[in-house]
């Protein structure tokens, strides 16, 4: 196991490494988003859900969705609908919920300001099945399944999107203070 020693070493050649390649990169944002991995890694009592927000082209995605992506137990989207969580497709349920190895998992969103653009019926079901999400525990009625869907498990979210977002999640707290 490393050291502290060895852990402060690795953060500061990786610190340089994004020094070089990338302007101002926002280490408190990347640090927030290993705190928030390890968090659901070791199994907190609660989740921590992240908005890692700036403006275009300032490097989220590169500095911290796709470092993430790399680790185990993490799932990359860059859009979603009413369907992608759990889907009734096919003859067991599906969707990114199923996918996850022990129904735990972290989900990184590469774009979530893609969000905004859903339609309005479309956005509140997405809106009421992430509430579900953050509560541990989601069920849904499928067309072509007798009974409804349950999934039980434990998810974080860590989401880039642009100050957009922001500004919009300021008037509509309909997810209430699940991101941070």
């Amino acid at each position: 196991t490393p050291t502290l020693s060895d852990s402060l070493s690795r953060w500061k050649k990786y610190k340089h490494v994004l020094e070089k390649w990338f302007y101002e990169p926002s280490f408190d944002t990347i640090q927030c988003s290993i705190a928030s991995y390890v968090n659901h890694v070791l199994g907190q009592d609660r989740t921590v859900w992240l908005f890692a927000l700036g403006g275009p082209s300032t490097g989220k995605t590169s500095t911290v969705i796709k470092p993430l992506s790399y680790l185990p137990d993490t799932y990359t989207i860059s859009t979603m609908n009413e369907k992608s969580l759990i889907s009734g497709f096919g003859k067991t349920p599906s969707g990114l919920l199923f996918n996850m190895k022990n129904k735990s998992g972290i989900i990184l969103f590469s774009d979530f300001s893609n969000f905004l653009s859903l339609p309005d019926h479309v956005r509140e079901q997405v809106q009421s099945q992430l509430r579900d999400v953050y509560d541990g525990e989601m069920t849904r009625s499928l067309a072509n399944f007798k009974n409804p869907v349950t999934w039980k498990g434990r998810c974080t979210i860590i989401a880039a999107c642009t100050n957009e977002l922001e500004q919009k999640w300021k008037f509509s707290h309909d997810l209430g203070e699940r991101f941070m």
